[in-house]
């Protein structure tokens, strides 16, 4: 999985990104959430989630 935050001018100083979550799910590879607030810090905590996840499930990413 891959997760990547983008913000234009605009969008930086009302604190309001993107984020974009490439996965390796069928049903949807390619996620977006638009205009959320603080999106490093929820990318952040996403990211933090879905390892803990991986770790309790014993699934490991091979590339």
């Amino acid at each position: 999985m891959l997760l990547t935050v983008t913000q234009s001018r605009i969008d930086r100083p009302l604190g309001i990104g993107n984020l974009i979550i490439y996965s390796s799910d069928k049903t949807t590879p390619v996620f977006r959430m638009q205009a959320i607030p603080k999106p490093e810090e929820t990318c952040t905590v996403l990211r933090a989630l879905v390892e803990r996840n991986r770790r309790e499930k014993h699934v490991f990413e091979v590339d």
